[in-house]
């Protein structure tokens, strides 16, 4: 049987996020996009492995005091913790880092909530109340300073996969609705990988 290639495809508006600044970001020159607001995400780096593993790393830069509790990105995909395997598209979260005074977090789609470093009865309650199903963060009962806050997760990404006799196609998207990105990189590591778009 001949070797399937793998396609990757990137920004297609059907998968599990999509990171729509980055198919623009090399169109329009750095002085296109608005960077002033109250938070903007300074750089976004992530990379993903051909067995599914994926690491994000998100450098918040959060320019107003006393306006943010909770600094997020959530999935239009299935997202568990430590739930058994599943035959559906999903990501299973692995691990996450927080800075100093924040607590990472996890809402599953079905509601379920995970704090990280710690349980704290605010930080569980602002979760349980504000956070979008499928959502991982950090949060702050008592609101973010400005300056800048590095985020790290780990993941493990089961996405949906068509093929043909010829190739297999995977959709990674990486947000579709954001605040700014300032800086993007992405890396996908393969050595089968023919296509990206």
């Amino acid at each position: 049987m001949e070797e399937k290639r793998l396609i990757a495809l990137l920004f297609a508006g059907t998968l599990l996020l999509g990171l729509s600044v980055v198919g623009v970001i090399g169109i329009f020159p750095s002085g296109a996009f608005d960077y002033s607001g109250d938070l903007i995400v300074e750089s976004y780096e992530v990379t993903w492995h051909e067995n599914g593993d994926l690491t994000e790393r998100y450098v918040y830069s959060v320019r107003s005091a006393r306006e943010f509790r909770m600094l997020y990105r959530n999935w239009n995909a299935a997202l568990i913790y430590g739930e058994a395997e599943s035959g559906y598209p999903h990501i299973r979260f692995i691990e996450g880092s927080a800075p100093d005074g924040a607590v990472a977090y996890l809402k599953t789609g079905t509601g379920g909530i995970h704090l990280f470093e710690g349980d704290n009865a605010r930080a569980r309650s602002l979760v349980s109340d504000l956070a979008y199903p499928n959502e991982v963060g950090i949060v702050n009962p008592d609101y973010f300073t400005p300056g800048e806050y590095i985020v790290e997760y780990t993941y493990q990404m089961v996405p949906p996969v068509e093929y043909d006799n010829d190739a297999v196609h995977i959709n990674l998207m990486f947000a579709d609705e954001h605040i700014p990105y300032k800086d993007v990189t992405i890396t996908l590591i393969s050595d089968k990988i023919t296509d990206v778009f």
